[in-house]
């Protein structure tokens, strides 16, 4: 049977190359795959396995401080608790490269956020959101995205400046009724 500290130190080996991804090689076609879907899936179900088996402990108590210090006094719920940040952290790395993709950031401003992320999630979140206030110069939109023809609306976004709008297919009225 495995020990807390020997998986420990294979989830973090682990991790490495999807963060390598992200750095070295961000628009590689399985780069996204990887990064935001398969990896994180992964730790999330070593995560589900951790926890699975002492749930009851997270659904007794008053939710204090203590409780929460008491928890991770189990070695393997300090374990899902490292998981749970690796998934999230990788995955918080995989947007943010995404996100920059996107908006056409200069990747190597995007590098120190991902190593902050690695290291400190929130930190390297700041720093990537200050980043991209600095490069965009606009904050994000807060109206909702349109609830319909969003196809319509991407296809609009792909036609070059200067075409005619993409209308719509209307179906003729079945004369069958």
């Amino acid at each position: 049977m495995f020990k807390p500290n020997q998986i420990f130190a294979v989830v973090n080996l682990a991790v490495l190359p999807a963060w390598a991804l992200l750095v070295f090689a961000p628009r590689w076609r399985f780069t996204r795959l990887i990064t935001a879907y398969a990896a994180p899936s992964a730790i999330s179900l070593l995560y589900l396995f951790l926890v699975l088996p002492k749930f009851g402990l997270f659904t007794s108590g008053s939710g204090t401080l203590e409780l929460v210090a008491r928890f991770y006094q189990d070695p393997w719920l300090l374990l899902a608790a490292w998981a749970h940040y690796l998934a999230l952290d990788l995955f918080l790395g995989a947007w943010m490269v995404r996100d920059s993709i996107r908006l056409k950031i200069l990747h190597a401003f995007v590098v120190p956020c991902l190593f902050l992320a690695f290291v400190a999630g929130p930190i390297g979140l700041l720093a990537y959101f200050a980043v991209r206030a600095a490069v965009v110069r606009k904050w994000p939109s807060t109206s909702p995205p349109p609830v319909g023809g969003s196809m319509i609306n991407m296809a609009q976004a792909a036609k070059p400046a200067g075409q005619p709008p993409v209308r719509p297919r209307v179906n003729p009225p079945n004369p069958r009724g």
